[in-house]
């Protein structure tokens, strides 16, 4: 009997510890499971942060959170460039200084970063295309990466890495350049190479490096970001040496920045191309203060805004970039040019308003070939509600087109 009890205390004790482990083994899993799903919530916050940027260990969920906050202009506190003026005085693209380093702690930093195929790839890309550039304008090339991934243009990529391994982007990795041996394996070069000491190019090399890591972290304002007189920000994504004058810069969708002057390139910002094939007058029916509020105001839910306004005394203010889309006339808005004149439709438009106006539209009939009989005011357009610029003004601008 004492055998007996003896087992059945030893079995009871077993059942025992089995539910005790059954318990804490589905307990974990249980802690594994919502651990997991938390981070793919996380993940999915963060969908629209590219999935090169998972190379990169030491970038935190809030530096992709800043990372995202500046593609979607969001709570971004940088300075802004108003009106195209380039305010790049008043940027901070400081950068560790590396003069202290010897030559095998330079080494050894550079295969910390070269850890990352994307930073590897992007700081000999930068090696290559800034040769004696300064470290702004240096940073300005490393931003055209992502500028080109958030563009919204197909055929420049939509990850980072896709950017930079798009053939013909980046003439400094081109398999036929002649310095495209130096962006490939710049350390094995460096010890070939007499123009300059070893050491110097190494520093120069881990610069890019230090450089292309900032970029992709957000740590440096972005100097190709400009507002416009519309409140919209745009990147530029498109740079070429002022050695050379390539085919596309004189693309209708390619617009030049006005970047600094002591800059190696020269850089633009490319949109999306239309094809423009109509232009539609109209008068503000309310003052120039009144218009540009409006155009700016968050009431202004259709975006409603033009690209051109011509002012009382002719003065033109390009409001819009002809490249881009403007909200001016309903159902023609995608192939058209859209051009305000400050007035009424009862007011006629003469002096230098009228010269202003005639001018305008002869010049962009004559760069789109747009034939006079698609110059219409928006009354013809859209006759049940409008009724500017007036049918006795759109007399006055046909007889003046017809002369030219």
């Amino acid at each position: 009997m004492s055998l007996y009890q003896d087992l059945k205390k030893k079995a009871k004790l077993g059942i025992s510890l089995f539910l005790i482990g059954s318990g804490l083994w589905f307990y974990n899993g249980y802690q594994e499971a919502k651990s997991v799903a938390a981070t793919e919530t996380t993940q999915r916050q963060y969908k629209q942060i590219p999935a090169s940027y998972s190379g990169l260990e030491d970038i935190s969920l809030e530096e992709k959170a800043e990372a995202k906050a500046v593609e979607t202009n969001t709570e971004y506190s940088k300075p802004q460039v108003d009106n195209a003026e380039h305010k790049a005085n008043q940027r901070n693209y400081e950068i560790r200084d590396l003069s202290f380093c010897s030559n095998k702690d330079l080494l050894r930093i550079i295969a910390q970063y070269e850890k990352s195929p994307l930073l590897e790839k992007m700081g000999k890309m930068i090696y290559g295309e800034g040769r004696g550039c300064s470290d702004e304008e240096k940073i300005a090339i490393g931003y055209t990466v992502p500028n080109r991934a958030y563009d919204n243009l197909k055929y420049n990529c939509v990850t980072l890495r896709g950017v930079i391994d798009k053939p013909w982007a980046y003439s400094a990795l081109w398999e036929k350049n002649e310095n495209s041996r130096k962006t490939k394996s710049p350390k094995k070069f460096f010890k070939n190479d007499d123009s300059q000491s070893y050491r110097e190019r190494l520093q120069d090399y881990l610069k890019c490096l230090q450089i292309a890591d900032g970029v992709l972290k957000r740590k440096y304002p972005n100097p190709l970001e400009f507002k416009l007189p519309n409140g919209e920000i745009v990147k530029g994504n498109l740079y070429h040496t002022r050695e050379i004058n390539p085919y596309w810069n004189n693309k209708s969708n390619v617009i030049e920045l006005p970047t600094s002057k002591d800059w190696a390139h020269k850089y633009y910002i490319e949109f999306n191309p239309r094809e423009i094939n109509e232009i539609v007058v109209h008068t503000t029916e309310i003052p120039l203060e009144q218009t540009l509020e409006w155009f700016g105001s968050r009431k202004n839910t259709d975006k409603i805004r033009a690209h051109y306004i011509i002012k009382e005394n002719g003065e033109i203010i390009y409001y819009t970039p002809e490249p881009e889309k403007a909200n001016h006339c309903i159902g023609h808005n995608a192939n058209s040019i859209g051009i305000e004149v400050v007035g009424t439709y009862k007011q006629p438009i003469s002096g230098n308003q009228l010269n202003s106006l005639i001018s305008l539209v002869s010049q962009t009939r004559k760069k789109y070939n747009i034939p006079k009989s698609k110059v219409h005011g928006h009354y013809e357009l859209d006759p049940s509600r409008r009724k500017d610029p007036g049918i006795e003004n759109m007399k006055v601008i046909r007889q003046h087109l017809s002369q030219n």
